[in-house]
């Protein structure tokens, strides 16, 4: 096989590693999202200020890091801290939580 029908074959497609990397990208886009949305509800409902907010942020971040670290689970904990049991639809569906018999927070399901 010569260089040129080498560099012309065609490649496999790996359809995990093309699910992975756009789940990975959504993740990119959507984690700054979610912060941001945190931060303006903590400012405008709460009047924080930028520095009060920063150091919520470094705390979350290092709540983050330390997730499954010496078997901290972040999610258990929250819902054993605050009651605010947080799972996907998939999760509830896959242990069988029934509908409206998850935890509300402020008329907000969970």
């Amino acid at each position: 096989m010569s260089r040129a029908e080498r560099r012309h074959k065609a490649k496999q497609q790996n359809n995990y590693i093309h699910q992975e990397k756009r789940w990975l990208a959504h993740i990119r886009e959507m984690v700054p999202k979610i912060y941001a949305a945190f931060c303006l509800v903590l400012h405008r409902q709460h009047h924080m200020s930028f520095n009060d907010i920063y150091n919520l942020l470094v705390e979350t971040q290092a709540l983050w890091q330390s997730d499954g670290v010496d078997g901290f689970d972040i999610v258990k904990v929250c819902a054993e801290e605050t009651g605010i049991n947080l799972m996907s639809k998939v999760t509830a569906d896959a242990i069988g939580v029934e509908e409206g018999e998850h935890e509300t927070y402020d008329g907000v399901e969970m």
